[in-house]
């Protein structure tokens, strides 16, 4: 994997776990009823939201270090850890882009903090 691939995939994640962050802070009324991965669910309820997010740029911080350090002694574990991670969080932005095409119908989208102008 190029360098300049390398690093364009380390911001996608980055830039793509912001955007989950961001929407799971702005819906923390309701994370229980979007959020699909029930340790999240479990956790936040144990230890607050912050901590959960604290913990997930906590450990992803760790696997885009692990990634370089990989890039530089074991190369032929870079292109896994980026792939797998950058696959993960690719699903997640089509999980978002297709679920913002679908929101008009949802119960979450009539909490939404922002009053949008109605359609012509």
């Amino acid at each position: 994997m190029g360098r300049t691939a390398f690093a364009l995939v380390w911001v996608g994640i980055f830039l793509a776990a912001g955007y989950d962050s961001y929407f799971a802070w702005q819906y923390r009324a309701v994370f229980t009823a979007w959020e699909q991965n029930p340790l999240a669910c479990w956790a936040a309820a144990a230890f607050g939201l912050g901590a959960v997010l604290v913990f997930k740029f906590v450990g992803l911080t760790f696997a885009a270090g692990l990634a370089c350090y990989c890039r530089g002694r074991r190369p032929h574990l870079e292109a896994p850890i980026t792939v797998i991670i950058g696959a993960a969080y690719g699903l997640l932005v089509a999980h978002y882009a297709i679920s913002s095409q679908q929101a008009s119908g949802s119960p979450l989208a009539a909490r939404a903090p922002v009053a949008w102008p109605a359609s012509r």
